[in-house]
């Protein structure tokens, strides 16, 4: 008997407001946080800006990669404020072009919001040596995802939270992954959150 399938995603995803704020922080300059508590699951904030090719991107450090070849830069917006962890509160996740945050776990309103910046990079032309992210799983680096450790891409993997340029270069160069999908789930939240208490 085949598994069981997440629900197809709705029509238009609409991010719940978390009343996100910006505010200073220690040694990274700027960052994100919610007014109110975040669960675990939900949408979190949509990455907006141009998309351009890895040979026409202005900046890379400034961009999100967002497919093969395809990179998202900074729109000037709080999706480019969200600072890097290696022991992120949040996750990508994919809806067709659309690139967002998932709260990987519950987020408490004034936790500052973060993810792992290398589970979007697999063709990234830099990197960042010195990450001074500070949680206690700090791999030191922000890198190529195929290059972070196996038991760091096998949980991100499992929660389901790469987006699917990720999913589809690992399997071209021969890294097993497996999508469990703890949060694939999340694909079922509805077009008016509302809608999720009736």
């Amino acid at each position: 008997m085949a598994a069981a399938q997440p629900p197809a995603p709705p029509a238009e995803v609409v991010v719940p407001d978390h009343g996100l704020y910006e505010q200073p922080v220690p040694v990274k300059g700027r960052g994100v946080f919610p007014a109110r508590a975040i669960p675990r699951g939900a949408l979190v904030i949509k990455f907006v800006g141009p998309v351009y090719t890895r040979d026409t991107c202005p900046e890379f450090s400034e961009a999100i990669q967002v497919g093969v070849n395809a990179w998202m830069h900074s729109s000037g917006g709080l999706d480019d404020l969200v600072n890097h962890a290696c022991d992120p509160n949040c996750g990508l996740w994919q809806v067709g072009p659309d690139t967002f945050l998932i709260a990987l776990r519950d987020i408490p309103a004034g936790e500052e919001l973060s993810f792992d910046y290398s589970t979007s990079m697999v063709d990234e032309p830099w990197s960042l040596e010195g990450c001074g992210c500070g949680t206690a799983l700090c791999r030191g680096v922000v890198a190529n995802f195929l290059d972070m450790p196996a038991d760091h891409q096998a949980r991100y993997a499992a929660a389901g939270a790469l987006p699917e340029h990720v999913w589809v270069t690992a399997k071209a160069r021969g890294v097993r992954l497996v999508r469990a999908g703890t949060l694939d789930a999340v694909a079922a939240v509805p077009a008016n959150p509302a809608d999720a208490a009736e």
